[in-house]
């Protein structure tokens, strides 16, 4: 079987953001994405998001940077609670460029979400996933879950080919793959 995803992108945000990026890295998964100008976050700026691949947005917007992750990548997950207004938002983009989404409550010891989500990366073929969700302002200790359920859930399954086997470099181009068939409707786990 082969494991299609390449690259996680996010927005650079504290809490799920940021944790994407965090377990992409761990897992030696390649990163970007756009930041709002000034590499903008709730804790100031942050331009250290340059080492994982971000890219500066022309304006300070949070919208911005958020059309553009949507944009650029295959799907998005949507970490924490879906309602909030940024989560909202990301959706919104992902109805407007037809991209699927997966929204995950992403609560502590949440063992399902891990297969849940591996199960939803391989029936749509992700090849770059954004991942997005809530600041850790909005929700405490969101950076902490994303990131124990992310290395898990991204990470090829044993015996599978993935990125190595195929031969693409930590940091080389990213190949889409055409046979994915896009998602209109969303998906949602919140699980206990």
């Amino acid at each position: 079987m082969r494991w299609f995803l390449q690259k996680v992108v996010s927005g650079g945000q504290t809490g799920a953001d940021q944790a994407g990026l965090v377990a992409a890295r761990a897992l030696t998964i390649p990163t970007g994405g756009w930041a709002p100008k000034g590499y903008r976050t709730d804790d100031g700026p942050a331009p250290w998001l340059a080492e994982y691949g971000l890219k500066e947005t022309a304006t300070p917007s949070y919208v911005e940077r958020t059309l553009y992750n949507v944009r650029d990548s295959d799907a998005t997950i949507v970490l924490g609670n879906a309602d909030s207004r940024g989560s909202q938002h990301t959706i919104q983009n992902c109805k407007v460029w037809e991209r699927p989404w997966l929204e995950v409550a992403c609560k502590a010891g949440d063992h399902a979400a891990v297969a849940s989500i591996r199960e939803w990366l391989l029936r749509h073929r992700i090849v770059t996933l954004n991942v997005a969700g809530n600041r850790e302002s909005v929700n405490p200790g969101i950076h902490a879950r994303v990131v124990a359920v992310l290395l898990e859930a991204l990470k090829a399954p044993e015996g599978w080919v993935g990125r190595e086997q195929l031969g693409v470099p930590e940091a080389g181009p990213v190949r889409k793959v055409p046979t994915r068939a896009p998602l209109r409707a969303a998906e949602r786990i919140a699980l206990p």
